[in-house]
């Protein structure tokens, strides 16, 4: 398995444990290039959007790689924004399991080492979700 999708799996995983009440669709597969690919929501209609990114390691600046759909996916989560739905960049990283969050508007193709955040961490950033 490649490392982005080991860490996509393992943040689904920690998803369902901090919220049992909340589908979560994984769009992330050869068919669906262009579509982010992580969708949440909940019976109350809030909707969120994730792309995940995979760096094996941080540096104080580093550029994130694309792959072919990343243009696509990330027009896809701006377009979502602009009408209110929240809409993220989720980078991680094998040192410590952490992660970079970043809001599509704020990113810019890099990870930052300042932004890292812990298991504990992304969850209390993940409180619009509740």
């Amino acid at each position: 398995m490649n490392p982005e999708t080991s860490y996509t799996n393992r943040v689904r995983t920690l998803l369902k444990r901090w919220y049992p009440d909340v589908v979560i669709v994984k769009h992330s597969d050869r068919f669906k290039s262009g579509i982010p690919d992580l969708q949440a929501s909940r019976s109350n209609a809030l909707v969120i959007w994730i792309e995940f990114k995979f760096i094996p390691s941080i540096a104080k600046k580093r550029k994130v790689p694309e792959h072919e759909g990343s243009e696509l996916q990330i027009a896809f989560l701006k377009d979502h924004l602009e009408i209110g739905i929240p809409a993220y960049v989720l980078v991680g990283t094998d040192k410590n399991k952490s992660h970079m969050l970043y809001s599509v508007d704020r990113y810019d193709g890099y990870a930052y080492r300042k932004d890292v955040l812990t298991d504990d961490e992304l969850h209390g950033e993940l409180k619009w979700i509740r």
